[in-house]
């Protein structure tokens, strides 16, 4: 839904949008890192965390896709 630029909503949900957008990009970075660094944790584990985390940065992709063809 699109609003007018005086409109306090529209705020709102452009500060969400860099929200989601800051939050993804985190999960994106720390899936990377997990995967690359040497972590003392079992190989299966960290690969298991990364997907997880790339998964949810998916979901929070395709959520603002969602709000943006509003």
């Amino acid at each position: 839904m699109k609003f007018h630029p005086d409109d306090p909503r529209a705020l709102a949900q452009s500060r969400r949008r860099v929200m989601l957008t800051a939050a993804g990009a985190m999960l994106v970075l720390s899936g990377i890192v997990i995967l690359l660094l040497p972590i003392r944790l079992p190989f299966p584990l960290r690969l298991a965390v990364a997907v997880i985390d790339l998964i949810a940065a998916a979901t929070i992709w395709v959520l603002l896709r969602q709000q943006a063809g509003r």
